[in-house]
C-alpha cells in the first residue's frame, strides 16, 4: 500500500491497533456469554454472589470513570500514548498503570456475578 492508506495502516499497527481489535473480539465473546447462556438458578449463596457482583460492578465503574477523568484529553484506545502525553501518577494510576482496563475487568466480573452466569464469569 502506498500513500495515505498505507500511512494510516502503519500508524494503526505501530500504535497497537491490533490489540484494540482483539479487545473488541474478547468483549463480543463476553457479551455473548452474558446474554446467550443460562444463569445458575439453584444453589446456596446466590444472594451473596449478587451483592458482591453489584459491589464489584459499582467499584469497576467508579474506577473507570475516575481514571478517564484523570487522563483527560490524552485518552486513547491504543496502547501507545499520543505525542505530548504526560505520565499520570495520581489516583488509581498511582497503584496500577492501566486502571481503565482493570476497572472494566472488575465491572465485567461483577456483572457476571450479578447475573449468576458462570459462562460470563
Amino acid at each position: 500500500m502506498s500513500g495515505r492508506a498505507g500511512t494510516m495502516i502503519g500508524q494503526f499497527t505501530e500504535r497497537g491497533g491490533w490489540w484494540v481489535v482483539a479487545q473488541f473480539g474478547l468483549f463480543a465473546f463476553y457479551v455473548v456469554a452474558l446474554v446467550g447462556t443460562e444463569p445458575i438458578s439453584q444453589g446456596y449463596a446466590l444472594d451473596l454472589a449478587q451483592v458482591v457482583g453489584f459491589t464489584l460492578t459499582a467499584a469497576g465503574i467508579v474506577m473507570v470513570g475516575w481514571s478517564i477523568i484523570l487522563i483527560g484529553r490524552h485518552l486513547t484506545p491504543y496502547p501507545a500514548p499520543t505525542d505530548g502525553t504526560v505520565l499520570v501518577a495520581t489516583g488509581p494510576y498511582r497503584l496500577v498503570r492501566h486502571p481503565i482496563y482493570g476497572g472494566l475487568i472488575i465491572a465485567a466480573t461483577g456483572l457476571a456475578l450479578m447475573a449468576l452466569n458462570p459462562w460470563a464469569l
